[in-house]
């Protein structure tokens, strides 16, 4: 059983708000971004991204939503990769431009480590092949980095973090450095 002393727990304001964008409805790719507070219940329209797509991830990195890679139509019947990636300002309503990816992915894992975006496996549909690559995204430098490849190219595959914190009591632990910290 754990105990915790409630006077030494932080205890801080927020808010939650629900951001669902692009995707397919009846065979059209969107680029809508939709916003839902569950405290009052209610959909709000917010500003469209810039590229219509689907099969992308989102993430957030600060006070910024990250929307990356995922697919599009090219002509009426074969997709294209989306290689460009924006980011949505919530307090501006505004979409902005970043670098594009190195290469093109869909349908991947994405997760934050240490204010870095990691975009794991996937599908390229201009190759037509699951693919192995992990990539990083550098906000503060705008640049994105092949970090590593997976043993094996993986489709569907999805991605968190988890922070593990030493024992603080246990002198002479030993540190470890991320497995991520490629440059």
């Amino acid at each position: 059983v754990l105990t915790v002393d409630p006077a030494k727990i932080n205890v801080f304001p927020f808010f939650f708000v629900f951001f669902p964008a692009g995707g397919i409805t009846h065979d059209t790719f969107q680029k809508e971004l939709m916003c839902f507070d569950p405290d009052a219940d209610k959909w709000t329209h917010k500003a469209p991204m810039t590229t219509v797509r689907g099969l992308h991830c989102m993430c957030t990195v600060g006070d910024r939503l990250y929307v990356i890679g995922g697919n599009h139509f090219r002509g009426t019947s074969d997709y294209d990769d989306v290689l460009s990636c924006e980011y949505y300002s919530p307090a501006l309503d505004l979409w902005t431009p970043i670098a594009a990816m190195l290469r093109g992915q869909s349908d991947v894992g994405v997760a934050v480590f240490e204010n870095k975006i990691y975009v794991v496996g996937g599908y390229s549909w201009n190759n037509r092949c699951m693919v192995e690559i992990v990539q990083k995204y550098d906000p503060e430098k705008d640049e994105w980095h092949k970090v590593f490849d997976l043993p094996e190219s993986l489709g569907g595959i999805r991605a968190c973090t988890l922070t593990v914190f030493p024992p603080e009591d246990i002198s002479g632990s030993p540190s470890r450095e991320s497995p991520l910290s490629a440059p």
